[in-house]
């Protein structure tokens, strides 16, 4: 079972890492590493950091949790992500199709012949937008929850191959962490799963990762050398820098979690969630807004439209959560779920023990 170090360690760092994805998708940031400026390229690596820490992080817990597969076990497994990542799965994508369609319709765009524009969309565009393709119309962003149900669909394999092929598994993750085209490219598909199946490996051969954290503090020192010093040397040495850039943020989470421990509440779990399932496409619009009012500083401006996103989802969010708690059923229905789930497993094992 996963210890409380860990559990402390990963419950604090949900909405930083979320807070770098959206920082991730901030219009123009794209061109990473070939941004002139060395300070930008340094924090690109490290937002591009978020996502395969977060299936690092989603291969770990499960496979920690579920050492040995059973077919219940599956099932078990199965059932409870059929609530906690497909149903706000399609939740997100349905909202932002009707939200889009309305918006089109209310500025009088529908007429357009542009392949954005929703009324003029045939069954592959709608194929398109719920990712049954390799590209998403609106919210690129659920690649994610997309790749992770499917490697959970395969979790007996990939626990098989774990347990019975430890070497050559080893072999193999490490190949896709250091392969060229990986968060940092073009391709995302074969690092994801060689982040996952590393969780999965750490899970069943290293187990308390956190003692990683309580190492001396030269460590970070190190790490704050060697990426920089990776990005320098050669563009091929950024792998290395991204999974160096990976244990730096697990090493500092590690210390500071006792001063972040205001992020281990449920409410920003939750957050969390609704803020990863609908920055996008918005994060642009308020990019284009800010432009249209004169912040041309790209300093300024890369600071200020994150800071704008999470505060206006931020209010969004405490707006439907003290209007009606079913509101956010809806938009986050797998997190509700689980945590009613959780309370009800609480409550009964205090009955017990009364």
């Amino acid at each position: 079972m996963i210890g409380e170090k860990e559990s402390s360690i990963i419950s604090v760092l949900r909405l930083p890492l979320m807070i770098m994805v959206v920082c991730l998708h901030m219009p123009g940031i794209g061109i990473g590493f070939q941004n002139p400026s060395y300070i930008c390229r340094i924090w690109f690596l490290l937002c591009s950091c978020a996502m395969p820490l977060f299936m690092m992080i989603s291969g770990y817990l499960l496979f920690i949790k579920h050492p040995l597969w059973t077919l219940q076990v599956y099932r078990k497994v199965l059932t409870s992500r059929f609530f906690s990542l497909l149903c706000p799965y399609l939740v997100f994508i349905t909202s932002q199709l009707i939200l889009t369609a309305i918006l089109q319709w209310l500025l009088g765009i529908t007429n357009r012949n542009e392949p954005w524009i929703i009324a003029s969309w045939g069954v592959k565009d709608y194929l398109t937008a719920y990712g049954v393709t390799n590209e998403y119309t609106i919210n690129f962003s659920l690649w994610f929850l997309r790749d992770l149900m499917l490697f959970i669909l395969i979790s007996p394999a990939f626990a098989y191959l774990l347990k019975h092929w430890k070497t050559a598994s080893l072999v193999l993750i490490l190949m896709g962490l250091f392969f060229p085209r990986n968060f940092t490219g073009a391709s995302n598909f074969y690092c994801a799963t060689s982040y996952f199946a590393f969780g999965g490996y750490v899970a069943y051969y290293l187990q308390d990762f956190s003692t990683y954290t309580q190492k001396e503090n030269w460590l970070l020192p190190v790490f704050c050398i060697l990426i920089p010093t990776c990005l320098f040397i050669h563009k091929e040495l950024i792998q290395l820098a991204l999974l160096i850039g990976i244990l730096l943020i697990i090493y500092i989470a590690g210390h500071l979690e006792h001063l972040l421990s205001f992020l281990k509440t449920p409410k920003i779990a939750q957050f969390s969630m609704f803020l990863y399932g609908f920055h996008l496409p918005y994060i642009r619009y308020i990019a284009r807004f800010l432009k249209s009012t004169g912040v041309t500083n790209p300093i300024f401006f890369n600071i200020l439209c994150p800071i704008v996103t999470v505060l206006l989802w931020a209010l969004l969010f405490v707006f439907l959560s003290r209007l009606n708690n079913k509101c956010l059923a809806i938009c986050l229905w797998g997190g509700y779920r689980g945590n009613s789930h959780v309370q009800l497993i609480n409550a009964r094992e205090r009955n017990k023990d009364n």
